[in-house]
């Protein structure tokens, strides 16, 4: 059979990345001694599937103060911190012990706060040193804490280890070696064989890595080729007067931003609206995690290479403490509030030749109540109580 052959006018991507979990350095830890199990957030379903256990959260910023306090939360109006039963009941789940191990900083939405019913359930620890391999007089093996001396004793009862420490854009159909990703390295590493076992060995050979680079100015399109798409690449943040380095505020609001995206790219390929050879979208001048003209981020130290690849941080507290690796890495990809809707404003007057006279007002701009939600801080925090 002879399949009937087309020509077509150009071939169009869009790509959006998906996550690949990102865990600290195995060699260095000794993760794999661990015998208990280990997951990451993107595995979590429900808080009761880790009833009865004593869990090690790793991890402070969203998933992690998230995680930690569903799970801790458990144990409220059932259980003293302690684990005995509250007035002699019996509670409906046995009691689950939680610890998080963090760097002592965390993200301005799930600010700690020691009034909350969950807070006294959550033993806090250091970050981990390594791990101690299990034996007779510790059957679950010993984890050890970084410090010198060590900032807490080693903890040998724990039955689960859920990693919150973030994810690595992963383009595994992307080989470094195949056109056009071999002269357009938009990530930094590769995946390796030992990473994808278990019928994922296709993936091996694909690019993975935080920093996504060879973008045009929008962030969305490579750079000098139009045909390939990425929508969705960005980190939002709330900004507010006293928010600094060591303490930057999530409000993370992806899907609406990644719709504006995608129509620019949708009414491009389409033919509907006809973009300029360069696009100068505004400047990002909220953002504290790049400098656009050293190429660095302030407050890292020794600053970040042009590729992106931030300094081994991980025996530094007080690094760790001034800005966070990821931020580091995925530095001009940071959008604080509110450059969201400046960048979302220069948008819509790209496609503004283009718009019928029956497309909604919410179609046209970014509604006037999302712009004051967005910029109201204090908004989670009364709604959710956390």
């Amino acid at each position: 059979m002879t399949l009937p052959s087309k020509i077509y006018e150009a071939s169009l991507r869009l790509i959006t990345p998906h996550p690949a979990s990102a865990h600290p350095n195995e060699q260095s830890t000794h993760r794999s001694t661990f015998p208990g199990r280990v997951v990451h957030s993107r595995e979590y379903r429900r808080a009761t599937d880790y009833a009865g256990k004593t869990v090690l959260v790793i991890g402070s910023f969203s998933s992690g103060s998230d995680i930690a306090r569903l799970v801790a939360g458990l144990n409220v109006s059932h259980y003293n911190p302690d684990g005995s039963p509250l007035n002699g009941h019996t509670p409906p789940l046995p009691y689950t012990k939680v610890y998080q191990s963090t760097t002592g900083t965390t993200n301005k939405a799930n600010v700690e706060d020691p009034s909350t019913a969950w807070w006294p359930y959550i033993h806090k620890l250091p970050m981990i040193h390594h791990f101690e391999p299990a034996s007779d007089a510790h059957p679950r093996g010993r984890i050890h804490f970084k410090g010198d001396p060590p900032a807490h004793v080693p903890v040998d009862d724990v039955d689960v280890i859920i990693f919150c420490t973030g994810y690595n854009n992963a383009l595994p159909f992307a080989k470094a070696e195949d056109y056009p990703w071999k002269e357009h390295r938009v990530l930094e590493q590769s995946i390796r064989a030992e990473e994808r076992q278990g019928g994922d060995e296709w993936e091996a050979g694909g690019l993975r890595g935080l920093y996504m680079r060879g973008l045009d100015p929008m962030l969305v399109f490579l750079e000098n080729d139009r045909s390939i798409a990425f929508v969705g690449l960005r980190e939002s943040r709330s900004r507010s007067p006293s928010t600094e380095l060591t303490d930057p505020a999530y409000s993370i609001v992806p899907f609406p931003f990644s719709e504006v995206q995608a129509r620019l790219v949708a009414y491009h390929w389409s033919n509907l609206i006809t973009l300029p050879k360069l696009l100068s979208p505004p400047l990002n001048k909220y953002n504290k995690y790049f400098d656009p003209i050293t190429r660095t981020t302030p407050g890292l130290p020794n600053g970040t290479s042009p590729d992106g690849v931030a300094p081994d941080l991980a025996g530094s507290n007080e690094a760790v403490a001034k800005v966070r690796f990821s931020l580091a890495n995925r530095r001009e990809f940071v959008f604080p509030h509110p450059y969201e809707w400046e960048y979302c404003d220069y948008v819509f007057d790209l496609l503004r030749p283009a718009e019928r006279a029956d497309v909604p007002p919410s179609w046209r701009g970014v509604e006037e109540w999302r712009r004051a939600k967005r910029g109201d801080e204090g908004l989670r925090k009364r709604t959710l109580g956390y």
